[in-house]
C-alpha cells in the first residue's frame, strides 16, 4: 500500500511539473481565486473524505483519470484518513495562468485544514477549458505527514 501511495504521489507531481514545463512562463493572476476553482477543488476534497471516486474524478481530464485510477484513489483515501485525518476547510493562497499552444492553464493553490495535521496542507489544482467545459488537469497535496 505504501508503494501505491508513493506511485500516486509521483504521478500527481509529474502531472503538475509537466503542465508547468510545457506551458511556458507564468502570469500572476489577480490576488483572488479563479471563479470555478473553489467549487471544483472543494468537490475533490469532499470526495476524498467520502471515498467517492465518481465524485472525485467527475471533472478530471482523460489524462488525469488515467493517472489516478479508482484503485489508486482508494489508497489515497486510506492514507489521508490515517495520516492527516478529515478535511475541514480550505483558504485561497495564490493563482497563476500559463499558456501553451493556445491552451490556457490556470493553477490555484489553497491551504487546507485537516483534523490530524498540525500545519496546513497545500492543495494545488490545475485547470483548463475544453469545448466550454472546465477540466481538472492536476491535483497535488503537500504535507509532511503524507510523505512519511
Amino acid at each position: 500500500m505504501k508503494d501505491s501511495f508513493k506511485k500516486l504521489f509521483v504521478i500527481l507531481c509529474s502531472v503538475l511539473v509537466m503542465a508547468s514545463i510545457l506551458t511556458g512562463c507564468n502570469k500572476k493572476l489577480a490576488e483572488k481565486d479563479v471563479e470555478y476553482a473553489a467549487p471544483l477543488t472543494e468537490n475533490i476534497l469532499q470526495a476524498v473524505g467520502k471515498g467517492d471516486y465518481a465524485q472525485f474524478s467527475k471533472d478530471f481530464s482523460d489524462e488525469l483519470k488515467k493517472g489516478i485510477p479508482e484503485e489508486s484513489f482508494k489508497t489515497l483515501c486510506t492514507s489521508f484518513s490515517d495520516k492527516i485525518g478529515k478535511y475541514e476547510s480550505k483558504k485561497f493562497t495564490a493563482a497563476a495562468e500559463t499558456k501553451k499552444d493556445g491552451k490556457i492553464f490556470k493553477t490555484v493553490i489553497y491551504t487546507a485544514k485537516y483534523s490530524k495535521e498540525k500545519k496546513d496542507v497545500q492543495v494545488t489544482a490545475s485547470f483548463t477549458e475544453n469545448d466550454g467545459k472546465i477540466l481538472v488537469e492536476g491535483i497535488f497535496f503537500k504535507s509532511p505527514n503524507l510523505v512519511k
